[in-house]
């Protein structure tokens, strides 16, 4: 096992990652845990686990996780107390309602941020397509949290490379739910920009590349059929349904 001794690239990407899916605890029993839905086991798979692996030298181990009787989350837990203790450095073990952007990215150069951003937008965002005349054309991105300091520091991020976007706190029972999204053109660009690691989010935008239309309730495996089809057109019926 290794520590970084400096902040690199891959190492801001999990920092988004956390703040998005993770949760660090550095009271006994410490531990690092990484959860996302089942669906997004390929994205951890491929992409989280080998960064934590890279980062720490490590071997990371993922299983499905039982949340109330269902197997419906993913992911994997690490007890090695260094790992945790390096992480609280950087506030990472503080709670979703205070979690904040590191200082350290927040002062760092613009690979650091995009690297934070793309972490915490396939961890906690979503991407889906609002209806208009009759097919599901107009593509928006969001990401939600309920800590201020959090959401200020995400769009400041985003102002920073000119991706512009709508911020607005929705009611909850407890605190209120911040949002910031963009749509558009402002989506093409945050994909060129900052890009995606999470297949959900690769394949919905690579359909609506392609068809310029994407259904939003579309499974991750429908997707996978229906990019098989457009690269090789032998079921062009499957393409128009869920197009």
């Amino acid at each position: 096992m290794k520590i970084p001794k400096e902040i690199t690239p891959d190492i801001a990407e999990l920092f988004g990652i956390i703040t998005g899916d993770g949760y660090v605890r550095i009271k006994h029993p410490v531990w690092l845990s990484i959860e996302c839905s089942a669906n997004e086991r390929d994205y951890i798979d491929r992409h989280v686990k080998n960064i934590v692996q890279k980062i720490f030298g490590i071997e990371v181990k993922t299983r499905f996780y039982n949340r109330n009787g269902i197997k419906n989350t993913y992911g994997f837990c690490i007890t090695k107390s260094e790992i945790p203790l390096f992480l609280s450095n950087y506030n990472l073990h503080f709670k979703h309602t205070v979690i904040s952007v590191p200082e350290i990215i927040l002062s760092g150069n613009s690979t650091l941020k995009k690297r934070f951003l793309r972490g915490l937008i396939d961890t906690d965002g979503c991407m889906s397509f609002i209806k208009k005349k009759e097919e599901y054309s107009y593509p928006r991105l969001n990401v939600s949290s309920v800590s201020v300091d959090l959401m200020s520091h995400v769009c400041e991020m985003f102002r920073e490379f000119n991706i512009k976007g709508s911020f607005w706190a929705m009611k909850t029972p407890k605190l209120p739910l911040l949002r910031f999204e963009i749509k558009g053109k402002m989506v093409e660009k945050y994909m060129k920009t900052i890009g995606s690691k999470n297949p959900n989010i690769i394949s919905k935008f690579s359909i609506w590349k392609a068809l310029g239309c994407c259904k939003t309730n579309t499974s991750y495996d429908q997707r996978l059929k229906i990019l098989s089809s457009i690269r090789n057109p032998t079921n062009i019926a499957l393409v128009a349904q869920f197009g």
